[in-house]
């Protein structure tokens, strides 16, 4: 088999995703009960035939102390098995959207490690192409999804100069 890496053949373009019901402001931050989407759709792959591509999605935990991340692959199963023993994801193609929600590698609270001590990840994707004779990857720049405690309830503070609170205790 024929295998190039970094392919002049594939651009791969990682953005965030417009689907509004997910971060709807396309910045990759959200609350913890949000969820972050990314996609590749506007790469471009030359006369690659679109049915022998897949997506491998790298979704790293920026808790630098701990290393852990987490792939999956999405697009043609051949690909996904031969080049990067997986699995493909059922139903996906390989411009399918990544989504990531607080905790969805790793686990609920129960189930994390105590020492990780953010859900914050780093994304890359590697689109590939393959067939018997020809295997071909690109690998794109990295964005970041971040979640924020959305479930804190907000404290609102009201200054006894605007008369709209008066303690007592305070005089």
């Amino acid at each position: 088999i024929l295998s190039q890496a970094d392919s002049p053949l594939i651009s791969p373009v990682l953005e965030y995703g417009n689907n509004l019901s997910w971060d709807p402001d396309n910045d990759g931050v959200e609350g913890i009960t949000g969820t972050i989407d990314m996609t590749v759709e506007q790469s471009s792959f030359g006369d690659l035939s679109e049915d022998r591509m897949c997506t491998l999605w790298n979704a790293t935990l920026l808790d630098f102390a701990t290393g852990l991340y987490a792939l999956t692959c999405s697009g043609d199963e051949p690909c996904c098995n031969v080049l990067f023993n997986l699995t493909a994801a059922e139903g996906d193609y390989w411009n399918s959207p990544m989504t990531l929600t607080y905790r969805k590698y790793y686990g609920g609270e129960e189930d994390s490690p105590s020492y990780i001590t953010n859900h914050n990840y780093s994304v890359k994707a590697t689109l590939a192409f393959y067939n018997s004779s020809f295997n071909t990857s690109a690998t794109s720049n990295s964005l970041e999804a971040e979640f924020f405690d959305d479930l804190s309830p907000e404290i609102t503070v009201i200054s006894p100069l605007d008369g709209g609170y008066s303690n007592p205790n305070l005089t």
